[in-house]
């Protein structure tokens, strides 16, 4: 185990872009079939199966939009603002948040509706 964390760690070090959207693309597919297994349970009238396009786009959005942004991000907050202290950790963290949120949750929406129209249809058609 101790191995694997290294490994992922020199992996993280040497190319933290693809390393986390790589990582970021199995934990939001697995996030995401865990999911909606327990949203079937819960709904008595499911057929109990999993839908592998909802899963797709879920992991798909991880890897080409959300992980590489945020490590880039980051990666500047990082490399640009003070570390330590709780004014910093504040100011870091309003960046953060004034900085993703609101692009990443429309990138989010734009992505799911897209992607999922070209599931159904085959092609985007507007």
């Amino acid at each position: 185990m101790n191995n694997l964390l290294r490994s992922y760690s020199n992996m993280l070090a040497r190319r933290p872009i693809l390393t986390n959207t790589v990582s970021g693309c199995i934990i939001m597919g697995v996030g995401d079939v865990i999911a909606q297994s327990i949203e079937k349970a819960k709904l008595e009238s499911s057929n109990g199966s999993i839908n592998p396009k909802r899963t797709l786009v879920m992991a798909s959005y991880s890897g080409i939009c959300f992980s590489p942004y945020c490590t880039i991000l980051y990666g500047w907050i990082d490399r640009n603002m003070q570390k330590g202290g709780f004014v910093n950790s504040l100011k870091r963290g309003i960046v953060g948040n004034f900085a993703m949120n609101p692009f990443i949750t429309m990138i989010f929406f734009t992505f799911s509706t897209y992607t999922e129209m070209i599931l159904e249809k085959g092609s985007f058609e507007g």
